[in-house]
This record gives C-alpha cells, structure tokens and sequence, in this order.
C-alpha cells in the first residue's frame, strides 16, 4: 500500500506551493 507516501507526496506539493507564495511575497 501506498497510502503513507501519497499523502507525503500531497504535504510535499502543499509546501511547495507555500514556497513559491512566500518567495513571490518577498
């Protein structure tokens, strides 16, 4: 199962997309 790792791969985009907002802020 990869239950675990889809919803670590989903954190990861969410982080990302958090990323660039905060980079674009600057």
């Amino acid at each position: 199962r990869s239950t675990i790792n889809h919803r670590r791969n989903v954190a990861l985009k969410q982080l990302r997309k958090e990323w660039e907002r905060l980079k674009h802020e600057e």
